[in-house]
C-alpha cells in the first residue's frame, strides 16, 4: 500500500517506497523524477526560477530545487541514466489578461524547469505547463502515474487563494494520466528523503 505525502512550496521529497506525493500549483512548478527499475521517485515545488545569492539557497528557487531533487533520488538508488521527468505548473491563474513575459513568473518557472532538465540530461516524458488555471498534482512513485486535477481560475477581486483548500469544491476532475511504462521494482526497500535542511521556511 502506498503512503502519502503533501509537498509544500519550497520543499523536496523523494521515496524508494510507494508514495503518492501531492501538491497544488499556481505559478509555481513541480518536477517529478522517476526511475522505474529502481522504483525510486520524487518531486519538488519551486516558486521562482533563480536564487539571486541573497539569503539562504533554498529549493523555493528552481536552480536549487532541481539539483536537490536529482541528488535526493540518486541518494536512494536511482540511476541518472534511467531517470525520466514529468513537469507541471507555471500557470497564469488570475483573470487579468496577458502580462509581459519578463513579469510572468509562472512562464519563467516553466521555461527554467525544461532548460534545467535538458542540462541534466533527463528526458521529459510528460508535461502540462503554462495553464490558465491552478492544478493539483498527485504523483505515485510506485507506478510513475500522475493524476492532475484542474482548479478554478480566480478573478483579481477574489478573496480566496488558488492554493487554499476552499478552492477545491470548484475543481473539475479531468482525465490526464500520463503513465511511464512500469518495470519490475527491485526488492530493496529504502526510506524516503525529505531534505529537511533544504525545505523552504
Amino acid at each position: 500500500m502506498s503512503s502519502s505525502h503533501i509537498l509544500l512550496m519550497g520543499q523536496v521529497h523523494a521515496s524508494a517506497q510507494p508514495c503518492v506525493i501531492s501538491t497544488v500549483l499556481g505559478s509555481c512548478v513541480a518536477v517529478c523524477l522517476w526511475d522505474a527499475g529502481a522504483a525510486v521517485g520524487g518531486m519538488n515545488h519551486f516558486m521562482l526560477p533563480h536564487w539571486n545569492g541573497q539569503g539562504l539557497p533554498r529549493p523555493r528557487f528552481g536552480n536549487i530545487a532541481v539539483p536537490a531533487l536529482v541528488e535526493a533520488v540518486l541518494a536512494l538508488g536511482a540511476r541518472r541514466g534511467a531517470l525520466v521527468a514529468k513537469v507541471f505548473g507555471g500557470g497564469h491563474v488570475f483573470a487579468r489578461g496577458e502580462m509581459p513575459a519578463m513579469l510572468n513568473v509562472g512562464h519563467r518557472n516553466a521555461e527554467y524547469a525544461l532548460a534545467a532538465l535538458e542540462r541534466e540530461g533527463i528526458a521529459v516524458v510528460a508535461q502540462r505547463l503554462k495553464p490558465a488555471h491552478g492544478i493539483k498534482v498527485a504523483f505515485d512513485t510506485g507506478s510513475g502515474e500522475v493524476l492532475l486535477r484542474r482548479l478554478s481560475r480566480l478573478s483579481p477581486s477574489s478573496p480566496r487563494s488558488p492554493l487554499s483548500p476552499q478552492s477545491r469544491p470548484d475543481a473539475v476532475n479531468f482525465d490526464a494520466r500520463a503513465s511511464i511504462p512500469h518495470e519490475p521494482a527491485s526488492s530493496r526497500c529504502a526510506s524516503s528523503v525529505r531534505c529537511p535542511a533544504l525545505d523552504g521556511a
